[in-house]
């Protein structure tokens, strides 16, 4: 089979290729322009990225988490506080935490209160973050709870506040944490193991109040979570509040707290 193919006149073909031509040619500028793309002025800030959620992923050990943004003005910081369950007083997790509050209670308590009155301890992280600025390192926040209800013990950044007498134990001191850190507050709870006769079996840390306070200072952004576990152990029922405004981010019982201390 012969294949047929058919001439363009010259003419025709000129034109043809003409055309192609002009339709490759990029287009000029025009004067003093551009042909790039317009792109934002670089007076204009991006839009930032929101800051990570610090109670998006928590210990699977872990019952609460609380979460505010502090800002003093020229500076602003994420406060987190994340409880940890409650583990029985003589338990491979739980006895570093009665020692512990032994050697902060001056003779006050140890293990022979421990066993006889059942308690459970639970350590609590608390840890202050730089966002922006510089956060100073003299700046104190208090932390809840406090030794209204419990007694106390911690390490790391957190400090003892002055105690209701100059001779008051260490455990009888409520905290609080100064400048950026971490440090661990140490709870414990009266009649709250899983023994016979215990009557909490670990939920009396849900009969208390957890988070920050502060002066002098703005708080946003305040919210907790309370995890699937903690929800099991009596954290986020009906009763339980929430106290948000510029100075105070607190959740917890709504009830009058346990006396534990």
């Amino acid at each position: 089979m012969t294949r047929r193919t058919t001439l363009l006149p010259g003419a025709l073909l000129v034109g043809a290729l003409a055309l192609a031509l002009a339709a490759c040619d990029p287009v000029a500028p025009e004067p003093g322009g551009s042909s790039a793309s317009p792109s934002a002025s670089a007076s204009t800030p991006a839009d930032p990225s929101p800051a990570p959620d610090p109670l998006a992923t928590l210990p699977a050990d872990a019952v609460l988490g609380v979460a505010v943004v502090a800002d003093i003005g020229d500076a602003t910081a994420q406060l987190t506080e994340v409880v940890h369950r409650s583990y029985a007083w003589d338990s491979s997790e739980g006895a570093p935490l009665a020692a512990l509050m032994t050697s902060g209670c001056q003779g006050a308590l140890d293990a022979s209160v421990y066993a006889d009155q059942l308690w459970s301890f639970a350590a609590i992280d608390v840890t202050v973050a730089p966002l922006t600025g510089t956060w100073p390192t003299d700046r104190e926040l208090g932390v809840a709870p406090t030794t209204d209800f419990l007694s106390l013990a911690s390490d790391g950044a957190l400090v003892e506040l002055p105690g209701a007498a100059p001779e008051s134990p260490h455990c009888d001191r409520s905290r609080a944490i100064v400048g950026a850190g971490s440090g661990r507050l140490i709870v414990g709870f009266h009649g709250d193991t899983d023994a016979v006769g215990a009557a909490g079996h670990f939920t009396r840390w849900a009969n208390h109040r957890y988070g920050f306070m502060g002066s002098d200072i703005l708080f946003s952004g305040c919210h907790a979570v309370v995890t699937e576990l903690g929800a099991s152990l009596g954290g986020g029922v009906a009763s339980w509040a929430e106290q948000s405004d510029a100075s105070t981010c607190t959740t917890g019982t709504g009830l009058p707290e346990d006396t534990d201390s």
